[in-house]
């Protein structure tokens, strides 16, 4: 029973003090000084393990689904190795006494690692499912964050820095969610364009959560002494996440204009297909333009944008000449080719749209409203 207890006390001394080596100089007091016997002192330090594991899930649980299931995998470890060592206890001790004589006590907590580390790697691979299906990340759309959790870590360089690599993930969303534009845009079987259309949905409200998740976590930085040169930082990552948030709304867009294409019965031509295949593959280039220079800008080595003013130029010069002809052929054929016409323009201005988000982002990365 006294053994329980002091494992109790190391546990709830560790979670209290935030430190598995403050406990084990407590428990040295405790044995030498209250003149407790060594496995008293022993089993705190047991116990300390498992209180520092405890810090562990509750500092972690406002972080992303990566986070939650290390810091379970972490409490997991040392709670079974605790429960090993309470159940064959006395030969546990007298091995660490044998060991270290002088210092046995600071030999319990090497031991108990090792051991634990040698017989739970053999179960690694079963700690890990049950983590891993006890922490949910919810669906692949739904959970995509990747650096921050909810509150800001270490100073606000550090905390700004981290939200700028996880705007290149929100990047990364984005041009992954506009891969479904191009087989929505092109799929003729009704049931799978509704599958690629949802998908667009689905990416739409990814990007909102994010953005979301992203301006929270910048709050919570402008609530501590921040520099002028770190809150024009801040301000940079917030006009980024705008515009992104942006591109993925476009996502959306698109999906409807292709929606009430095929509820009314219009089926783009072969030409038409043609040159929205030629502006999405401008749109492509703009895109990895755009990651590009994130990529750039969070190393410091962005000098400047012209990449993204060509990809830009590129895609506003290929949207007035297909609009240009579309017009001549309304003005020639008469307006019964207005209907027609008008989802094909409608999804090249939400292409070309596409594309000034994203030289947007470009310029404000590089500070450069031009």
């Amino acid at each position: 029973a006294s053994t329980l207890i002091f494992f109790a006390i190391g546990l709830a001394a560790a979670a209290i003090m935030q430190s598995s080596s403050s406990t084990i100089t407590f428990a040295l007091i405790l044995s030498a000084a209250c003149g407790q016997p060594f496995a008293s002192a022993a089993a705190a330090v047991i116990g300390a393990n498992v209180g520092t594991a405890v810090d562990t899930v509750l500092l972690a649980k406002e972080g992303n689904a990566q986070a939650r299931r290390a810091a379970l995998i972490h409490l997991l470890f040392n709670a079974i190795g605790a429960f090993l060592a309470l159940l064959f206890f006395q030969p546990f001790i007298s091995l660490a006494a044998w060991m270290e004589p002088l210092f046995a006590i600071c030999a319990v907590h090497s031991l108990f690692n090792i051991i634990a580390v040698a017989l739970l790697t053999w179960f690694s691979g079963s700690i890990v499912r049950l983590v891993t299906s006890l922490v949910s990340d919810g669906s692949s759309l739904q959970s995509r964050l990747k650096y921050i959790s909810g509150s800001p870590l270490g100073t606000p360089a550090i905390a700004i820095t981290e939200a700028m690599k996880e705007v290149q993930n929100f990047a990364s969303v984005c041009h992954e969610g506009f891969s479904y534009v191009r087989g929505a845009v092109n799929e003729k079987d009704p049931d799978r364009f509704t599958e690629e259309k949802d998908k667009l949905v689905e990416y739409e409200e990814v990007t909102d959560r994010m953005e979301i998740a992203i301006a929270d976590f910048l709050g919570k930085i402008t609530t501590t002494e921040i520099s002028a040169e770190e809150a024009e930082e801040i301000k940079v990552v917030y006009r980024i996440i705008g515009e992104l948030e942006s591109l993925g709304d476009s996502g959306e867009t698109i999906g409807r204009i292709l929606e009430r294409e095929r509820v009314h019965g219009h089926e783009f031509s072969g030409e038409e297909l043609r040159r929205l295949g030629v502006m999405m593959d401008k749109v492509e280039v703009a895109y990895n333009v755009m990651e590009q220079n994130i990529a750039l800008s969070l190393k410091g080595e962005l000098k400047d944008i012209h990449n993204a003013y060509k990809a830009e130029e590129e895609i506003n010069e290929t949207r007035s000449a297909y609009r240009s002809e579309c017009l001549d052929s309304i003005g020639k054929e008469g307006g019964q080719q207005y209907q027609s016409l008008n989802y094909f323009l409608d999804l090249i201005a939400s292409l070309e749209a596409m594309g000034d988000f994203m030289i947007n982002i470009s310029q404000a990365l590089s500070q450069d409203e031009d």
